[in-house]
């Protein structure tokens, strides 16, 4: 019975490891991403670990896990890079922890109300 248990309870070797999709660029969109992406670099690391993800291998890059679309969204317009410019994966990376950062500062301005300034 004991042995039921545990098994009940111990992860699946093939359950699949699937990495987050960024869909938006909005900074909400963006939190929501990186939090994602945390727990799921966390558990690839884990799985490393436990030697069921060969250590030569890499999670999937921020670049691969954003929506083509939104990639070049970015690019183009916010980034102001030309469309045959190569977005890197550390530039893409910087630009969303930066969009990020300007919506956390916004938010404790806001909230401390409109005399706070």
């Amino acid at each position: 019975m004991a042995n039921q248990e545990q098994k009940a309870t111990a992860p699946y070797v093939f359950d699949p490891l699937v990495a987050p999709k960024l869909k938006a660029g909005d900074p909400d969109s963006v939190r929501r991403f990186f939090d994602k992406y945390e727990e799921y670099t966390e558990a690839w690391a884990e799985r490393q670990e436990e030697g069921t993800i060969e250590e030569e291998r890499a999670p999937m890059s921020v670049l691969r896990c954003t929506d083509r679309k939104v990639r070049e969204r970015i690019k183009v317009y916010e980034l102001e890079k030309t469309r045959d410019h190569e977005l890197t994966n550390e530039e893409l990376v910087a630009h969303l922890k930066a969009v990020r950062k300007r919506s956390e500062g916004s938010e404790s301005t806001t909230s401390a109300g409109p005399h706070s300034l």
